[in-house]
C-alpha cells in the first residue's frame, strides 16, 4: 500500500468557495481510501473523507476551507491511502483565474531533509509572498528550520514569526503533529535555501502567491506552487527544455555548496563552468538547457510565457525533472479548464520514434516543435499538444524518458514535471 500527504497552500488573494482538484489515476483497479483529521471542522471533514475503487482516473474536489494560513499549526493535510501504485496530481486554486499544479510524490519518496526553492519577481505588489509549507505524517514530529532570506531590496533581511524576529541563517524549531500544516511566507525575501530537517519524514510545498510576469507591461497575480523532493532525490544530470510559447525562464537551482555545474546550450552553442555558492544560484534562459554537476542539486524553473488567445503574460513552476529520474510510464489526467494543453518529451534521440500515446504513433501535426536538447544530439525533446482526458505515454522499446505537461487558458498557466508518476 502507498500513501500520499496533500496541503493546500495559501495562495488566495481573497477568500472564495472554489475548490482545489486531485487527479488520480492507475493502470490496475485500485482502492483509494481519503482521511483527514479528527480536529478538522466535522462539516468540511465529511465532504472529503471517502473510500473509493477505480481502474482508470478520478477526480475529486478539496474544499476552499482547506487552503491554510501563515505561521499557522493547522489540521489541514489530506492524506490518501492506495492499494495499488497511483499518480496524484494537485490543481490548487486562486481565486478560480491563477493555478498552478504539482505532482504529490509517494510517502516512500519523503524523507527528513529539505532545502527551499521560492521564485523571484522582479515586480511585487503587497498580495506578493513567497514562502514554504510543511505537512507532518506522523505524531511528535519535531523541525528545526533554517532560514535562508534574501532580497534585492531589503538589506534588513529578517522575518517575524509569530513575534520573534529571526535573520538569515537562525534556526527556529517547531513541533508537529500528524495531519498538521505549517507555512512561512514573506512578502518582500527570497527564501532559497532555507533547510528543513525533521525528525520524522515530512511533505513539503513551496511557490509564491501573486507572482508576477517577469517583464511584462500587464504584471498580473499569478500562482506558483510545486511540491519538493527531499535532498536525497536530488539529481546530477538535467535537460531544461523551453515551454512552448517561450519569452523568458528563471532558474534556481540549489546546492550544498562547493558545488561545480557545467552549463550547455545546444541551441545557443555555447558551454561554461560555475562554481555554486552555497544555498543559491539564479539563471536566467530562453533556449534549451543542458546541465550536470560533480553533486547533487535542485532546480526550479519559473516560466513566463505569453497567454493563449490574450496580451498577458502569466507564469508557473516546475521542479525540473533529473535524468536519473526519468521513467517508461506516464499516465496522467489532461485538465479539461485549459484552451490548450502540451506535454514535452525529452528523449534519447535514437528512440524518439519508439513513443506512444494512448499505444497510438505519434501524429506529426500534434509535434508544435522538436529540438536536439544535448551535446552531441543525444537527447532530443518534443512538444505535443494533448487533448483534454487521460493519456499514457510509454515507449515500444521501454526506454526512460522525460515527461512535462502545461498548459493555458485566457488567463491562467500551469506547469509540472512527472517524475512521481508510477515506480
Amino acid at each position: 500500500m502507498e500513501e500520499y500527504i496533500v496541503m493546500i497552500m495559501w495562495n488566495r488573494i481573497s477568500k472564495d468557495s472554489k475548490p482545489s482538484l486531485l487527479y488520480l489515476t492507475t493502470n490496475t483497479s485500485t482502492t483509494i481510501q481519503i482521511t483527514t483529521s479528527d480536529d478538522l471542522d466535522p462539516v468540511i471533514k465529511s465532504q472529503i473523507d471517502q473510500t473509493a475503487q477505480f481502474d482508470s482516473e478520478l477526480k475529486i474536489k478539496l474544499p476552499a476551507e482547506l487552503h491554510g494560513d501563515f505561521f499557522q499549526k493547522e489540521a489541514k493535510a489530506v492524506r490518501i491511502k492506495s492499494t495499488e501504485p497511483i499518480s496524484v496530481a494537485l490543481f490548487d486554486n486562486n481565486d478560480g483565474i491563477s493555478d498552478d499544479s504539482s505532482m504529490i510524490i509517494p510517502k516512500s519518496k519523503l524523507s527528513t531533509s529539505y532545502m527551499v526553492v521560492t521564485t523571484e519577481t522582479t515586480f511585487t505588489t503587497k498580495d506578493t509572498i513567497r514562502g514554504f509549507g510543511i505537512a507532518a505524517l506522523d505524531a511528535d514530529t519535531r523541525i528545526n528550520i533554517t532560514l535562508r532570506l534574501y532580497s534585492r531590496r531589503d538589506t534588513t533581511r529578517t522575518i517575524n514569526i509569530n513575534g520573534t524576529i529571526y535573520g538569515d541563517y537562525d534556526t527556529f524549531e517547531i513541533s508537529m503533529n500528524n495531519f498538521e500544516t505549517f507555512q512561512v511566507g514573506s512578502n518582500n525575501l527570497d527564501l532559497t535555501g532555507t533547510t528543513i530537517e525533521s525528525s520524522k519524514p515530512v511533505a513539503v510545498f513551496s511557490g509564491s502567491r501573486c507572482n508576477t510576469s517577469v517583464d511584462s507591461d500587464s504584471p498580473v497575480c499569478s500562482q506558483n506552487m510545486e511540491q519538493l523532493p527531499s535532498t536525497n532525490e536530488w539529481d546530477q544530470k538535467f535537460i531544461l527544455t523551453p515551454d512552448i510559447d517561450k519569452k523568458h525562464i528563471l532558474g534556481q537551482i540549489c546546492s550544498e555548496g562547493d558545488t561545480i555545474i557545467e552549463t550547455y546550450s545546444p541551441t545557443l552553442g555555447f558551454n561554461r563552468s560555475i562554481l555554486l555558492p552555497e544555498g543559491r544560484y539564479t539563471f536566467a534562459m530562453q533556449k534549451d538547457f543542458y546541465i550536470t554537476s560533480n553533486k547533487p542539486i535542485l532546480i526550479a524553473k519559473l516560466i513566463q510565457a505569453d497567454i493563449t488567445n490574450s496580451s498577458i503574460r502569466n507564469t508557473y513552476m516546475t521542479i525540473v525533472q533529473g535524468v536519473d529520474q526519468y521513467k517508461r510510464l506516464y499516465r496522467l489526467i489532461v485538465p479539461d479548464q485549459y484552451v490548450e494543453n502540451f506535454v514535452t518529451i525529452t528523449i534519447k534521440t535514437s528512440f524518439v520514434q519508439d513513443i506512444r500515446i494512448n499505444r497510438q504513433i505519434l501524429d506529426p501535426q500534434m509535434i508544435r516543435h522538436q529540438h536536439y536538447a544535448s551535446p552531441n544530439s543525444e537527447y532530443t525533446y518534443l512538444i505535443v499538444q494533448v487533448l483534454p482526458g487521460l493519456i499514457e505515454v510509454t515507449t515500444t522499446s521501454s526506454e526512460p524518458f522525460g515527461l512535462s505537461m502545461n498548459g493555458y487558458s485566457s488567463s491562467d498557466a500551469y506547469g509540472f514535471e512527472g517524475s512521481a508518476i508510477f515506480p
